[in-house]
């Protein structure tokens, strides 16, 4: 008897050490962009039974990366690597069904995989939760809940769950309102490199909640923010730059300021397009003018913005 647990516990062994050399291969064979050779490494494994593989081989079906693109086999593939308990598989099979790739769009039944997928430690599953439950979707809006799940994956080190975190502290959403729980979690966010984290952060500094009010660091968070893709942080800074000295100390600097409203535009903010159509107007090229006010126009975004831009653009053709 005992011989015989040995031998299966040698196979159990050297059949997990066949699993982590397939996949040591095709990590580096993915790394060096073989494809091919990596997703043929991945499909071996998992035909062995390596849940790890089949969700890798899976992401290489949904990108088409070495296989062509192929929904309904990553959706079994997602679905094969969660019923072996691989948690980023259940998150991803919740994708498919929220997006509607592979498989008949249902949320409920996307839920049910991010829920699955967040028991089993995804902190994708659980910030997904997160969104879920703050906007209502398929399921009762519960900002305690969403909360419960940002914090989740905040503490699992999803930076952007930290944020939204920050959001729910902020507006008490949830949670009893807390300027100092808001300001540290923007903090962190920012501290890890997400740009949305920074442009809240220079608010706080900015109006002076949760932390003493700092102009000059506010001014520093929001340039942050503006290089890391944040458009609003673009557009703050542009109005500022068209102000006679405000509360950052700026000098007035129009062409600084059309190159920050120029990249909030090129970010597809409709207010950054309609302010630009503002500097055209001011310079008679009504030409540049009227093509800024009617990219704001079709912008999706605020709509009041989209209502004075689309005014002004049909004003202009009519003259």
């Amino acid at each position: 008897m005992k011989m015989v647990l040995k031998l299966l516990a040698a196979a159990v062994l050297f059949g997990n050490l066949a699993f982590a050399d397939d996949f040591d291969e095709a990590y580096k064979a993915y790394e060096k962009g073989d494809y091919e050779k990596a997703a043929k490494l991945y499909k071996r494994a998992c035909d062995k039974g390596s849940a790890a593989d089949c969700h890798k081989l899976g992401r290489m079906y949904l990108d088409g990366k070495g296989v062509e693109i192929d929904d309904i086999k990553a959706m079994e593939l997602f679905k094969n690597g969660c019923d072996k308990g691989y948690a980023d598989s259940c998150t991803n099979a919740g994708y498919m069904h929220s997006s509607g790739r592979g498989v008949k769009q249902d949320f409920s039944k996307a839920v049910k995989f991010y829920e699955k997928g967040c028991d089993k430690g995804s902190v994708i599953g659980c910030s997904n939760l997160g969104n879920t439950y703050k906007n209502g979707k398929s399921v009762k809006q519960d900002y305690s809940k969403a909360a419960e799940f940002f914090k989740k994956a905040c503490d699992g080190g999803n930076i952007e769950s930290c944020h939204e975190l920050g959001y729910m502290y902020f507006f008490g959403n949830g949670v009893e309102q807390d300027d100092i729980k808001a300001f540290k979690l923007f903090e962190k966010a920012c501290d890890s490199g997400n740009a949305g984290g920074c442009h809240s952060l220079a608010h706080m500094y900015y109006s002076g909640k949760g932390v003493e009010n700092d102009d000059i660091k506010a001014f520093e968070l929001l340039e942050k923010a503006c290089d890391g893709g944040v458009s609003n942080s673009c557009v703050f800074l542009g109005t500022e730059y068209k102000k006679s000295p405000w509360n950052f100390g700026l000098e007035k600097n129009e062409t600084k300021s059309a190159e920050l409203f120029k990249k909030a535009c090129d970010n597809q903010n409709a207010e950054g397009c309609l302010r630009l159509g503002y500097i055209y107007e001011n310079e008679k090229n009504k030409g540049k003018a009227m093509e800024y006010y009617k990219k704001a126009c079709d912008l999706e975004g605020d709509l009041a913005i989209k209502q004075v831009a689309c005014g002004y653009y049909e004003d202009k053709l009519k003259k």
